[in-house]
């Protein structure tokens, strides 16, 4: 009977969404823009920005990004990716380092050390493999994870929607689960 309760827990985990937050629709209500953002090449024909946050160390977000990764070729022409590292201010920049920040920068992500999670919370974000897309005009797209539960890898709605919003075949803007730890406090769920 402990087996049974065991996997039945282990599998009401795993299919709950955690808090996706309060997003902000428009690129203008955020007060001060990191950097990477507002310095986008003006004269760069790619249309939308593909904001992840992520903790480097969530076991559940390597499938986010691993997801986001077989969709690259998909979205690459039509977007950029600037990714934000959780990092809590005790530790130095190479606590990033981890199998997600690696997948990130070999797509070419600009991945930004995000201390404490001040970008985070800028955007409304509060759990870890969020993504948010924004098109050229500063209009949120798309929010939310591209995974069907907490750690699984593979096709699922999220990620076709994903592409659809960035190749302009979708305007409707939609709200998708996100399956990950909590990103601000700095805990780790194993």
């Amino acid at each position: 009977m402990a087996i049974v309760i065991g996997n039945w827990l282990l599998f009401e985990y795993s299919n709950r969404p955690s808090d996706s937050g309060q997003i902000k629709n428009h690129l203008s209500q955020i007060d001060s823009l990191p950097d990477a953002l507002t310095n986008k090449n003006a004269s760069s024909e790619k249309r939308s920005t593909i904001l992840v946050f992520y903790h480097p160390h969530c076991p559940c977000t390597v499938a986010t990004i691993r997801n986001l990764e077989r969709s690259w070729t998909r979205l690459s022409q039509d977007s950029t990716i600037l990714a934000f590292a959780y990092r809590p201010s005790e530790t130095g920049d190479s606590w990033i380092s981890s199998t997600s920040t690696g997948i990130l920068k070999r797509m070419g992500a600009n991945v930004i050390v995000d201390p404490d999670g001040q970008n985070c919370t800028k955007f409304g974000v509060l759990t870890s493999g969020h993504l948010l897309v924004y098109n050229d005009e500063g209009a949120l797209q798309f929010s939310g994870g591209v995974t069907s539960s907490r750690g699984h890898e593979g096709d699922c709605p999220a990620i076709s929607d994903l592409v659809q919003k960035i190749s302009n075949q979708s305007k409707q803007a939609k709200q998708w689960p996100v399956y990950g730890c909590q990103i601000t406090s700095g805990k780790v769920v194993l």
